[in-house]
């Protein structure tokens, strides 16, 4: 986003607007600073991977918790990786982790985000 420090104004919109339009930096945009403006995306990205962790430790270290872990890794690391696309590909894991016996609850994590997925506009719809 851009600042125009002459207008005290953003000259681009918020990816994420809320009620609290600098709430992502503590209400000081000056000080604090989230370029991207999707500073949200992180905490999520956190909580599901201390959430796959959780899952290791309670439930062992099967072969679909650890590929789990693994998937979410990648996707953590990979900003720039369209979540329609990483959704796409979760779909095409779930016929491979149904047929293993040890899958852990990557069948149904894969099944959620392919019906999220439908939801969902398209890449670039809307977009002008």
């Amino acid at each position: 986003r851009y600042y125009n420090p002459q207008w005290g104004r953003y000259l681009s919109p918020d990816p994420l607007p809320s009620l609290q339009p600098f709430a992502y930096a503590k209400n000081n945009p000056v000080k604090f600073v989230d370029p991207s403006g999707l500073f949200w995306d992180y905490v999520a990205d956190g909580v599901g991977l201390g959430y796959d962790i959780y899952v290791i430790k309670t439930e062992g270290a099967s072969f679909g918790n650890v590929a789990t872990l693994a998937f979410d890794v990648v996707l953590a690391a990979a900003r720039s990786f369209p979540a329609s696309a990483a959704s796409r590909l979760s779909g095409k894991l779930l016929p491979m982790a149904m047929r293993s016996s040890n899958s852990g609850k990557l069948p149904l994590m894969a099944m959620r985000s392919s019906k999220v997925r439908k939801k969902l506009p398209q890449e670039g719809e809307g977009m002008r």
